[in-house]
């Protein structure tokens, strides 16, 4: 047996492992429930809701947002602070171990800022969420209209995507 043959055979174990590793970090977090309200076509800027289920045994942090249909996207929360709504800028998001974020009106959410292009009712957003293990998912949310809109959108629109 060549060298350059014994060498493949002891790689090959090596090989399936970071195979395997990566495949397991890729389902480590879900994403369900994502949806995006209509706006007006002149808006300058648009919520995005979704929850963020984490699969790992290890709390990980959301450090990453981006979309090829808007210039920018941020993490915010919204609170009641004496009597008012306001809203803040969030630069990362924790998601527990074993847990789950609800992105949602009234709490945090994306703030999708400045659209390329308007976008309407039936259409839908790419965004790219990465985590502080740098793993990475593009979801794909749906814009509704306002009255299709429950704040409890059906489950089954965006279950089982996968980080």
């Amino acid at each position: 047996m060549n060298k350059v043959s014994l060498l493949g055979k002891r790689c090959l174990p090596l090989v399936a492992l970071i195979w395997s590793t990566a495949s397991l970090a890729e389902a480590s977090f879900t994403v369900s429930n994502a949806w995006i309200p209509e706006a007006p076509p002149n808006a300058e800027v648009s919520a995005a809701y979704l929850t963020i289920h984490n699969q790992t045994n290890k709390a990980h942090t959301l450090v990453g947002l981006s979309s090829p249909q808007f210039n920018k996207i941020e993490i915010h929360e919204s609170k009641v602070v004496d009597g008012q709504e306001r809203m803040q800028r969030i630069k990362t998001l924790v998601v527990e171990a074993h847990g789950s974020v609800e992105l949602k009106p009234g709490g945090y959410h994306l703030m999708l800022i400045k659209p390329l292009q308007p976008l309407k009712a039936g259409d839908t957003v790419n965004v790219k969420l990465q985590m502080d293990d740098a793993s990475q998912i593009t979801v794909h949310i749906p814009i509704r209209k306002i009255d299709d809109v429950d704040e409890a959108p059906h489950h089954h629109d965006m279950d089982n995507m996968r980080m």
